[in-house]
C-alpha cells in the first residue's frame, strides 16, 4: 500500500511539473517563439504571390518563403498573414498609414514569434521626386515624414507668394518624422551603391522627352539614399511635389525628398513604440515621376474618364515589372546581409 501511494505521489508529480511547464511556455512564449532576424513588409501584391505578374511581394515569396507556413496573425482570417521561414518573415501590410500600423503592432505583438532582435526592412515602389529623380532609381531611405501631420491650408487662401499650403507644427515632431539609425545605413549603403538598376530605353526616352532634355532627367538609375514622404492619399502635382520636398527640409531629414509613399512613417512610429526603430530600413524603387506628364491630367489619370493607355504610357513608363526586379534585387542583398549578423 505505502509503495502505491509513492507510486500515485510520484505521477501527481509528474503531471504537475508538465502542467506548469505547459502555462510558462504557453504565458512567456520566449522558449516556444521562433526567432526572426529579418521582417520584410512589402504592402501589396498585383495577383498571386507566385508565378504570374511580379507585385512588391512576389520575388521576395518565391525567393525566401515558397513553400513556407503561413500564419494567421489576428485569428480571424480576415488580419495580417505571415510567413516565415528560415528566420526570416514577410507579411503584405496593405496601403495606408492605419491599415498597416495596425497590422504590424499584431505582428510584433504574436507570441509566437520572437522579435527581439529583428530587423525591419519596408520594400516598395513609389513616385520619385521631379528634378532629382528618374525612373527606375532604388532608394535606401534614411528619413521619412509625414505629408499629413501638420497645419495646412489650401494655397488658393494664402496671402503670401508662399508656394505651399502646409505649415510645419513643432508640437507635432514626434509624430511627424522618423530618421533611420545612420550607423546602420552607412553600414549598409556601400553595399548596394554601385548596383546599376535596368530600365528598357523606352523608360530613357520617356524622362528626356517629358522633361525636356535636362541633366537631372537623362542619367542613367542609380542606388542612393533619400528620404520618403508618407501620405495617406496617392497624391501627384508640381505644387505637392514642392511640398513634399518643403517638408523633408523643415524637418531637417538626413537626405532630399526623393520618393513618396504611403506607409512608412507609420511603420517607424509604431517600431519606435516597440524599442525596434533603430533597426528599421527602407528600400523603395521609382516606378512613376510625382508630377503630371505628358496628356496626363487628374481627371483622365484617375477620373471617370480614366485612359487606361495613360496609366501604363504616361503615369510608369512601362517601367513596373523592371522595378520590382530592381527593387528585389538591391533589397535582397540587405536582406541576406542583416539575416547573417
Amino acid at each position: 500500500m505505502k509503495n502505491g501511494t509513492k507510486i500515485i505521489s510520484l505521477l501527481l508529480a509528474l503531471a504537475l511539473c508538465l502542467l506548469l511547464s505547459v502555462c510558462v511556455r504557453s504565458q512567456g512564449g520566449a522558449e516556444a517563439a521562433m526567432p526572426v532576424k529579418v521582417l520584410i513588409l512589402p504592402n501589396f501584391e498585383v495577383g498571386e504571390l507566385s508565378g504570374d505578374y511580379p507585385g512588391e511581394a512576389q520575388y521576395y515569396y518565391e525567393n525566401y518563403f515558397d513553400g513556407c507556413k503561413a500564419y494567421d496573425i489576428a485569428g480571424n482570417g480576415i488580419g495580417p498573414t505571415l510567413y516565415y521561414k528560415d528566420g526570416l518573415a514577410m507579411c503584405v501590410l496593405g496601403e495606408g498609414k492605419v491599415n498597416c500600423a495596425a497590422d504590424l503592432t499584431a505582428i510584433l505583438l504574436d507570441s509566437r514569434f520572437d522579435f527581439g532582435n529583428a530587423y525591419v526592412l519596408t520594400v516598395g515602389c513609389g513616385g520619385g521626386a521631379y528634378g532629382r529623380s528618374v525612373i527606375g532609381d532604388v532608394f535606401l531611405i534614411t528619413g521619412v515624414a509625414d505629408f499629413d501631420v501638420g497645419h495646412r491650408a489650401d494655397i488658393r487662401e494664402l496671402s503670401t507668394d508662399r508656394d505651399s499650403g502646409w505649415f510645419r507644427e513643432y508640437g507635432f515632431d514626434q509624430f511627424g518624422y522618423v530618421v533611420m539609425d545612420q550607423a546602420l545605413v552607412d553600414e549598409v549603403y556601400p553595399l548596394i551603391k554601385d548596383m546599376k538598376p535596368h530600365v528598357g530605353d523606352d523608360v530613357k526616352e520617356y524622362m528626356a522627352k517629358h522633361f525636356d532634355n535636362a541633366e537631372w532627367a537623362t542619367r542613367d538609375p542609380m542606388v542612393v539614399k533619400g528620404s520618403s514622404v508618407t501620405g495617406d492619399c496617392y497624391w501627384k502635382g508640381a505644387y505637392l511635389s514642392d511640398e513634399a520636398t518643403m517638408i523633408a527640409e523643415s524637418y531637417g531629414l538626413p537626405d532630399p525628398f526623393m520618393i513618396t509613399e504611403m506607409e512608412d512613417i507609420a511603420i517607424g512610429l509604431v517600431l519606435g513604440k516597440m524599442g525596434m526603430q533603430d533597426r528599421y530600413l527602407g528600400v523603395r524603387v521609382n516606378v512613376n515621376m510625382d508630377v503630371f506628364t505628358g496628356h496626363m491630367t487628374p481627371e483622365n489619370t484617375w477620373g471617370e474618364d480614366v485612359d487606361e493607355t495613360l496609366l501604363s504610357e504616361d503615369e510608369s513608363a512601362n517601367s513596373f515589372e523592371d522595378g520590382m526586379k530592381n527593387l528585389f534585387d538591391v533589397s535582397s542583398v540587405v536582406i541576406d546581409y542583416l539575416a547573417k549578423k
